[in-house]
């Protein structure tokens, strides 16, 4: 069960970064 639970917690952090680092490059990009 633990192994599962990593795995959804690891995928969700790698979604954050995508979004974080998209949102990043269009603030960036807007100036």
């Amino acid at each position: 069960m633990m192994t599962a639970y990593a795995v959804w917690a690891m995928a969700a952090l790698y979604a954050i970064a995508l979004i974080g680092d998209a949102l990043m490059a269009r603030c960036w990009r807007d100036e």
